[in-house]
């Protein structure tokens, strides 16, 4: 799951959101630039985890046999164009059409993954609307405390 989230851009995404967090997040916005950066990692683990669990959970058994479709289809010509694409994605914040220099072979074997279960199910994972789990909230609460000498209410991270 991890090699995928790289691969597909969804690291810097969970990045973003926590430098987002820093800024916006009132604990946090107040304090100054050396403390927001060191925040910004115990946020980071707590955002990329939940998005982790949010992904496993769509997967569900068959997780393992869909990230091996995954990594199969990202080593084909038209996988490394699809997870450019999703990358692109991530960092502008919008969807973008297919490259309009794909091969006609690669986009039907785009579309045609696109089709599988294995597709489906990972895109679940964006679908999810869920709280971040008080275990992982609170391992961040402490890791705020003991790296960066902050001190957080649980529940301003719930």
């Amino acid at each position: 799951m991890a090699a995928l989230f790289e691969r597909l851009g969804l690291d810097a995404l969970g990045e973003n959101i926590a430098r987002d967090m820093v800024v916006l997040i009132p604990p946090f916005h107040d304090q100054d630039e050396a403390t927001r950066q060191c925040a910004a990692g115990p946020l980071k683990g707590l955002v990329l985890g939940h998005m982790r669990d949010m992904f496993v959970s769509t997967l569900g058994p068959d997780g393992a046999e869909h990230l091996a479709a995954w990594d199969a289809f990202l080593q084909t010509s038209a996988g490394a164009r699809i997870g450019d694409l999703v990358t692109a994605n991530m960092r502008a914040g919008a969807i973008l059409p297919l490259p309009d220099d794909m091969t006609a072979g690669d986009a039907a074997e785009a579309e045609m993954f696109m089709r599988s279960d294995a597709f489906r199910a990972f895109v679940l994972g964006f679908d999810q609307r869920r709280d971040f789990s008080p275990k992982r909230v609170q391992a961040a609460v402490d890791e705020l405390e003991h790296k960066c000498g902050l001190v957080v209410p649980s529940k301003m991270l719930s």
